[in-house]
């Protein structure tokens, strides 16, 4: 209950199922030729075996997940080691990505307008190369897939190339509410998702910072390698506060807080931007001749010096710390204090920041259940007395079981080998076990359906329909299919006697997406 609901997601992404088939697919009707969306995802897998060829399978997977979006063949473990190094962000298409490469396109164009002198001095190869970079940067969306950040990104960069071509300035806090209101009017429902919220809540932050200490960090008159250390100094505190800004989201969200995150950001980042994305920028700009060659063997080596960083860090004690989720309420202060810290000009903007601290302290006023099961009883936990979750079905490296253990700041749980004669015993079909005052009954194979009710169990819990069996009429509290089918995946408390329920069906309601 209160998990991420993947069916709201798929409604919204207009996916009827999902599932997968042993034997190859079947051709029954291709798509028509003039279509769009089939064309721009053949030409980026295409593009996606042009950037794998030359680079070692790893760090080719990623580059295809940085220059074009396809994160399908990242394996588990890079995509972990990422994310405990705290910079698992990098694979997916966003503010960084976006603006590193339209900066790019935009010093390159306007460096080769400049060469031509009788051209520059006449025409404004500023605003020239503005138009190219914003032609640019729309296409990189377009071959992203247009995920939120990256739609964000674009709104944002694009503003600043209008900005140039009509002499003003463009990014402020401003360009960050269009491209809000922007992706609501387009997304209304990516509000409430981790990406929307991480990519803005980093961004706004950022302005913030830099809207109040750019002054002092950027004076004028000042020599090229002292714009050289400002440049490195800048991306540092850009990924410190970056860092700061999106931690309590992440632990809301993922349950999840990297140790260590902001000094591989602040030791990364530089190189992501320095080597790994103007090689990046330029293997795909040299695609169309067939020349991206080179530049793929330098982007490799770049993402092979990122990936040695990123597993010495993710190798560090407490690497990556499970915690529970600050309340409702909590991340609601923590979001308000966010914003009033840095929509205001004047010294009460401060006055955000013992809100931010006690909404993620509401981290302390976590409750965990005592009782976990999976919307098909595939899956059941039960909390033991010194807060370890025993799994008495499934097993605890499941999705299922993996998302409970986080939700309640563990790593590991147990397995039924691990359980105390004392407390019951456990088959392949089926677990008795007696705890809270309570006796509780889980089965799973159907040759148990009759003797799943024997004994006089409180708590019955079954991944077959025991409706017709007498013996279940009498148990106080039957889970079974015909129960979780209505319900979905349940969640029990104990107190004194008292047993509390919650479903997920209580919290989904009832919705489109909701069965």
């Amino acid at each position: 209950p209160q998990a991420y609901d993947f069916a709201r997601m798929f409604y919204y992404e207009q996916l009827g199922a999902v599932g997968y088939t042993p034997k190859r697919p079947v051709i029954i009707e291709k798509a028509k030729e003039n279509d769009f969306e089939q064309w721009l995802n053949g030409l980026r897998l295409s593009l996606t075996q042009r950037i794998i060829a030359p680079m070692t399978s790893e760090n080719g997977w990623i580059a295809a997940a940085m220059m074009v979006g396809e994160q399908s063949g990242v394996s588990k473990e890079v995509a972990d080691v990422m994310r405990e190094s705290g910079i698992y962000h990098v694979l997916s298409i966003s503010g960084l990505h976006m603006s590193l490469a339209v900066m790019l396109v935009f010093i390159s164009v306007r460096f080769l307008l400049s060469l031509y002198p009788p051209f520059a001095l006449r025409i404004s190869t500023k605003k020239i190369a503005a138009l190219v970079a914003l032609f640019s940067a729309f296409a990189y969306l377009l071959l992203a897939g247009y995920p939120v950040p990256a739609v964000r990104s674009f709104i944002m960069v694009a503003v600043v190339m209008l900005a140039i071509l009509f002499d003003r300035s463009g990014i402020s806090l401003f360009s960050l509410a269009w491209a809000a209101f922007a992706v609501l009017l387009w997304q209304p429902e990516s509000l409430l998702g981790a990406s929307f919220q991480l990519s803005f809540a980093a961004t706004i932050c950022i302005l913030a910072f830099y809207e109040r200490f750019s002054a002092v960090l950027y004076k004028g008159n000042i020599g090229f390698w002292h714009k050289i250390f400002l440049y490195f100094l800048g991306i540092m505190f850009t990924s410190l506060v970056a860092t700061i800004a999106t931690t309590p989201l992440v632990i809301y969200h993922f349950n999840r807080f990297t140790l260590w995150g902001i000094a591989p950001n602040m030791l990364l980042l530089p190189l992501v931007s320095m080597w790994i994305m103007p090689a990046a920028v330029i293997a795909l700009l040299l695609m169309p001749f067939g020349l991206e060659y080179y530049p793929l063997v330098v982007l490799d080596y770049g993402i092979a010096l990122m990936m040695q960083g990123a597993r010495f860090f993710a190798s560090l004690p407490y690497a990556s710390i499970s915690l529970p989720s600050p309340s409702f309420w909590g991340i609601i202060a923590v979001v308000f204090g966010g914003l009033w810290l840095c929509i205001w000009q004047q010294k009460w903007r401060l006055m955000g920041v013992p809100l931010v601290i006690i909404g993620i302290a509401t981290i302390a006023l976590h409750k965990p259940y005592d009782l976990l099961i999976s919307s098909d009883a595939s899956k059941v936990a039960l909390r033991l007395d010194d807060g370890r979750f025993i799994f008495l079905r499934g097993k605890e490296d499941s999705f299922d079981g993996q998302v409970w253990l986080r939700a309640d700041g563990q790593e590991n749980g147990l397995s039924t080998t691990d359980l105390d004669e004392k407390l019951g015993s456990c088959d392949k079909h089926k677990c008795s076990v007696v705890a809270y005052g309570k006796k509780i009954v889980a089965t799973k194979g159907k040759k148990e359906i009759e003797a799943s009710c024997d004994g006089e169990p409180d708590i019955v819990i079954s991944q077959n329909y025991l409706d017709e069996n007498p013996n279940c009429a009498k148990v106080p509290l039957l889970i079974d299919k015909a129960y979780l089918q209505k319900n979905g995946s349940t969640a029990l408390r104990f107190n004194n006697g008292d047993i509390k329920i919650e479903t997920s069906r209580q919290y989904r309601g009832n919705r489109p997406w909701v069965n």
